[in-house]
């Protein structure tokens, strides 16, 4: 079932896959342990169906089960989002296909947070495993005490090639502010799957480090999760568990613990009351239907930093002149928020890179939540100011991304920091056409970067790109 359900989703994924499914720390360089559901925001433990987004950041401290590699300290953004059907919850998203009392089906995307790179002088020098974006099957049986599941995924990203097939409890207690969820589960990883993160192949084998192949293995994983709600948009939100790993894993010569524990701690801002539409007095510079936005867009690729660009303000261009074009889709998620000339906005692009010959071109894709603020002589000249922050994903590395990365260190990642720095004003306002009052001419800055090395969720990579674009934006 699972090789049927693999081909069947790899296909469609794997061009694209939704890795922007999630989000500076301090980062033990070369390494991150096997993965953890501690930045996944456990089901029921904040409010759903009510259509709201959040942002927030967390800390997470994990130790690693590799030999010669200290425990992590990573700051990671996270991104939530609950929907009558959909929803996003930190570093997993699923969509609702049944929906029954005692019975729910989820087509669901997991970002398996595991991966090291065999830094030079350490144990795994020489060793690259990197990350993958796992989708499947998730279904809930709902009864007295807790809920059961039976959940099968399988790599979409053709990073490991294999799938893990998983039984669980979870039950959330509490009401009011504090909510807490314990959880247990086994998980069945495929030997393809252990095999990749914790094998030894025959051409990295050394004298202190012979050849091993894992096969298939049973491991359990226990944690509880929490969320304390501190205002009616405000969460903290914190998490403690643990892996324990059987005897095919624990026997590789590049593992060193059996047992790793896992902490995770942060704070989450929804946007919105929960109740439809985002709120308007219907007055001032922020008044108007539009709920939605659709943006179109042209960039090409910066020799400046994004200091240098802003507030340095060269605007130099590559020569190679690689670029991106982007189509954006966006949805209102509060207006005048806590009072301010300031909209908050959701954002989905799909993006074309264009390589000019010096690699294939290929697709990519970003989710952000972005706040415009309305400067004063909006009411004569509407004119916005934008900052975006979120995440972004791309089939291939850049080519002159990769050059950037290269020249700090040697890791590379699809997956990065993304933020969307833009300066717009009405068409409309501008040549006095009603029509058009509610689109705007803009110019915008999109930056792609791994937070100076600082996040292994973005592969530590210390680097990125910025593309200078033009866009037109409407309102609707």
């Amino acid at each position: 079932m699972l090789l049927a359900l693999r081909s069947m989703l790899s296909l469609r994924f794997r061009r694209l896959t939704a890795a922007v499914l999630l989000t500076a720390g301090l980062a033990a360089p070369g390494a991150l342990l096997a993965d953890s559901d501690a930045t996944v925001i456990q089901r029921g433990l904040l409010p759903e169906k009510d259509g709201r987004w959040g942002l927030g950041v967390g800390l997470r401290m994990e130790e690693t089960p590799y030999r010669g590699q200290s425990a992590i300290v990573d700051l990671l953004p996270i991104l939530s989002y609950e929907g009558n059907r959909a929803y996003l919850r930190g570093t997993r998203g699923g969509f609702v296909l049944v929906d029954r009392e005692r019975f729910k089906l989820e087509a669901i995307g997991h970002f398996r947070l595991a991966r090291y790179t065999g830094e030079s002088g350490t144990y795994l020098a020489g060793m690259l495993r990197e990350q993958s974006f796992d989708a499947g099957l998730n279904a809930i049986f709902p009864t007295r005490i807790g809920d059961f599941s039976v959940e099968a995924l399988t790599d979409v990203s053709n990073t490991h090639k294999g799938e893990e097939l998983s039984l669980g409890w979870a039950r959330t207690f509490g009401s009011g502010r504090l909510r807490w969820r314990p959880s247990l589960s086994l998980n069945r990883f495929s030997k393809d799957l252990a095999n990749y993160y914790y094998g030894v192949r025959p051409g990295e084998a050394r004298s202190d480090r012979p050849a091993y192949t894992a096969g298939a293995s049973t491991n359990l994983r226990m944690g509880v999760h929490a969320t304390w709600q501190l205002t009616p948009n405000g969460y903290l939100y914190g998490a403690i568990g643990g892996n324990r790993f059987d005897d095919e894993i624990g026997q590789s010569p590049i593992v060193h613990r059996q047992f790793v524990f896992t902490a995770f701690a942060g704070y989450m801002y929804r946007f919105g009351n929960g109740s439809g539409p985002a709120e308007t007095d219907n007055v001032g510079p922020l008044a108007g239907d539009g709920r939605w936005s659709l943006r179109v867009a042209r960039g090409w690729n910066a020799e400046a930093s994004l200091l240098g660009i802003i507030p340095g303000g060269d605007l130099t261009l590559s020569p190679e002149r690689t670029g991106v074009s982007s189509f954006e889709l966006g949805k209102l998620l509060d207006e005048r928020f806590m009072g301010w000339p300031v909209d908050i906005w959701v954002k989905g692009a799909y993006k074309r890179y264009l390589e000019q010959g010096l690699q294939p071109d290929f697709n990519g894709g970003a989710l952000y939540i972005k706040a415009f603020y309305h400067f004063p002589w909006s009411k004569y000249v509407k004119t916005r100011f934008g900052l975006g922050e979120g995440l972004s994903y791309v089939e291939q590395i850049p080519s002159l991304e990769r050059q950037s990365i290269e020249q700090k260190n040697p890791n590379t990642s699809k997956l990065l920091n993304y933020l969307d720095v833009s300066i717009d004003m009405s068409v409309g306002d501008l040549l006095r056409v009603k029509r058009l009052e509610n689109t705007f001419l803009g110019f915008a800055v999109i930056h792609r970067s791994g937070v100076f090395g600082f996040s292994d969720l973005f592969g530590a990579v210390n680097g990125g790109s910025n593309y200078n674009s033009v866009y037109v934006e409407t309102l609707f």
